[in-house]
């Protein structure tokens, strides 16, 4: 029974952070939507003038990427607790649960919130540039986190 309320409790928080990500790309995206009818910017505006859509898309992207590490770290720690019958298992419920939640959050989650807009995905600053930088901060990431933390403190 502890188990069972365990793994429940980690689900929960697991789809809370989720939420929570979901929250902040949505307030960065209306910002951004308010940001292109306030200076009237459409697919024709130069690249150079959509900086701070630019901006925006990099930082709804490393908020994903935020939210990827905290999953990595808090399900490490929460699952430890579920009482699994071995190491192996144990590792397997932490591989499939951040599995999950990293395809949810990193390309679900955009894609979700890009929905209403299908024909400016490959705009600029819009869908495609988004998962492009996502792509690029999480093969970038975990290595610099390696060299900044040499003690391995942050598995």
């Amino acid at each position: 029974m502890r188990r069972t309320c365990q793994t429940i409790f980690s689900y929960l928080i697991t789809f809370c952070l989720l939420g929570i990500c979901a929250l902040i790309i949505w307030g960065i995206k209306e910002r951004e939507s308010s940001y292109r009818e306030e200076n009237k910017i459409t697919k024709n505006t130069p690249v150079s003038q959509q900086g701070f859509i630019k901006f925006l898309s990099i930082m709804s992207s490393l908020s994903i990427n935020f939210i990827n590490f905290i999953l990595k770290l808090f399900m490490r720690s929460i699952s430890v607790n579920e009482r699994h019958e071995s190491t192996t298992a144990l590792n397997v419920s932490i591989a499939f649960k951040l599995t999950v939640c990293r395809f949810l959050n990193s390309s679900i989650l955009l894609l979700i919130l890009n929905w209403s807009e299908p024909h400016q995905w490959f705009n600029s600053g819009q869908l495609v540039y988004e998962a492009s930088v996502l792509l690029t901060v999480m093969a970038l990431g975990n290595p610099i986190i390696v060299l900044m933390d040499p003690n391995k403190r942050l598995k």
